[in-house]
């Protein structure tokens, strides 16, 4: 990957961030359906970006399921872990940490010889898996998936928003073109979150530190690359979400509106 910029600071320690500096990035949260949908360029493009991670040196996390797209991201991933002389099997199954829920177990999500290469965490609910993926990875990338990756990507988005970690994780989107459909796979939630800032609901300049859009596997790594140029961004860097223009007292909007009296939005707004 590249090396630093020469805007990164002299002085790259930080106290609560050991790895704060160039190539900040050593780790993946990487969220995908434990199914393969109806069409193969996603089963195709994320086994590639687990082959690829591995061979960058990034350690990956993911939701542990040996089948779909989360089956594809872990072949590629080990394919390449194997790839590597000398290493052992301590090493290998470093690479890989799937985080599977206990009732998936000895299912057909996570049956298969190639699991014995995977690191397995096993946790009681969604929300201790979901807490593992934000907190161990410095970016998270999502490619297709369901319910549970969207609420994986809002859940990564919420910790950003709120600067619930030490440092912001950059989410990363494989809009990828599913040409069946014409349309890029992301496509729809670029839209919502663009109508999302033109609505003042939040800072565009912050949605654009929060969420990248990257058109393939090439595009998520030169936005790996990037990142790594400059230092992670820390929670009070964040660009605002709120302007003044945005805040406004709704008890004000109401009575300009003829919803309350004058009388009542003096009995509602603080004193």
């Amino acid at each position: 990957m590249s090396g630093a910029s020469q805007d990164f600071p002299t002085t790259t320690a930080h106290p609560d961030i050991p790895h704060y500096g160039p190539n900040w990035i050593k780790s993946v949260a990487f969220y995908c359906a434990s199914t393969t949908g109806y069409f193969d360029g996603a089963t195709l493009d994320v086994f590639d970006m687990g082959y690829q991670l591995v061979k960058k040196g990034l350690k990956i996390h993911y939701g542990g399921g040996n089948s779909g797209l989360m089956g594809a991201l872990q072949m590629g991933a080990i394919k390449a872990v194997m790839e590597i002389e000398g290493c052992s099997d301590e090493e290998i199954r470093s690479f890989v940490t799937g985080v599977n829920l206990r009732k998936f177990i000895d299912t057909e999500r996570t049956q298969g010889e190639s699991h014995q290469y995977v690191t397995e965490m096993v946790v009681d609910d969604m929300h201790t898996r979901r807490t593992h993926f934000v907190m161990e990875g410095d970016v998270a990338i999502s490619a297709d998936g369901s319910t549970g990756t969207f609420n994986e990507i809002f859940e990564s988005g919420v910790v950003a928003d709120l600067g619930d970690k030490t440092f912001h994780s950059p989410i990363l989107l494989l809009n990828r073109l599913v040409p069946e459909l014409k349309c890029r796979y992301f496509d729809g939630l670029k839209m919502q979150i663009e109508t999302n800032s033109l609505c003042g609901l939040g800072g565009e300049e912050r949605n654009n530190q929060i969420y990248h859009f990257c058109d393939d596997n090439d595009a998520v790594f030169d936005k790996i690359d990037l990142l790594n140029s400059k230092p992670p961004i820390l929670p009070n860097d964040l660009a605002p979400k709120r302007t003044p223009e945005t805040v406004r007292p709704h008890w004000d909007i109401l009575q300009n509106h003829g919803r309350i009296t004058l009388k009542e939005r003096n009995a509602f707004a603080p004193k």
